[in-house]
């Protein structure tokens, strides 16, 4: 196990996928129950905690660091220019999202959802980061969009407080 805060590395990351499951479960043969779950177990257990359905990712909360985020990983994604050329992660999700805003002009969402302690936090705290590097990268439409990773940054706290809000004694769905 890596130690908190600790970036991955890429090369160790995209070695995990020979043999650990279907990267995208629209590709397997057989869709059961079964066989997502047990495509799912082999790569949680393999440490790969995402998985594409399709244009959607699914996570699997590892409940400690696995190596699959970090600078070093995020500039990997961000040359890419194939969502399967690298393995499945938020990370494609978001620059799929950032470039179609992009092109057409138009707001997008990132929707994330989940059970409690699913990790919908550190998944938006990984989006947050990627779409901060983004708008500071090459490419960025003007100087401003530097400050867009510290504005992004401080949302934290308003993610959080909403997540685990209060409205006449019932808690929110987070």
């Amino acid at each position: 196990m890596q130690p908190a805060r600790q970036d991955g590395d890429p090369d160790a990351f995209i070695a995990k996928l020979v043999g650990n499951g279907a990267n995208d479960m629209c590709s397997m043969g057989t869709l059961t129950r079964q066989s997502i779950l047990k495509n799912l177990r082999l790569r949680f257990q393999s440490e790969l905690v995402y998985t594409y359905v399709g244009d959607i990712v699914l996570s699997v909360n590892p409940f400690k660091n696995v190596g699959c985020v970090g600078k070093a990983i995020r500039a990997r994604y961000m040359a890419s220019h194939s969502q399967s050329a690298l393995p499945p992660h938020i990370y494609a999700l978001v620059h799929m999202a950032y470039n179609q805003m992009r092109s057409e002009s138009m707001s997008q969402s990132i929707l994330i959802s989940g059970e409690s302690g699913a990790g919908k936090t550190e998944a938006m705290k990984v989006c947050l980061a990627y779409l901060g590097e983004l708008s500071s990268g090459p490419g960025a439409q003007d100087q401003n969009d530097g400050d867009v990773a510290k504005e992004l940054a401080q949302t934290n706290p308003v993610m959080e407080a909403m997540g685990n809000a209060k409205v006449g004694g019932a808690l929110l769905p987070a």
